[in-house]
């Protein structure tokens, strides 16, 4: 779907597997994560190419000037922190 410059696409296949792997194994919020997981997560997701939640620790003053602000409900958002969920070992099937 075209939207002005814009193309949104939920075609798995469109997705550089390889380049997202090589981002995200060297990000801070999921360091080292395998391969094998990221290509099991695809199959199982529904995946689109532009995206409008953002998170980020260290780059706020830049978002803010390319039109992002603070949540403005951030009591409606959870998580769960694990932060080496990717070097613990999986357990077996």
């Amino acid at each position: 779907m075209k939207r002005g410059d814009y193309e949104v696409s939920s075609d798995p296949a469109r997705l550089d597997v390889d380049a997202i792997h090589a981002f995200l194994t060297t990000s801070y919020w999921c360091p080292g994560i395998p391969k094998e997981l990221i290509e099991r997560a695809i199959r199982g997701s529904l995946c689109f190419g532009l995206y409008f939640h953002l998170v980020t620790r260290d780059a706020h003053g830049l978002y803010t000037k390319l039109g992002f602000k603070s949540l403005e409900k951030p009591e409606g958002h959870m998580e769960i922190r694990r932060p080496d969920v990717y070097q613990e070992k999986a357990p077996r099937e």
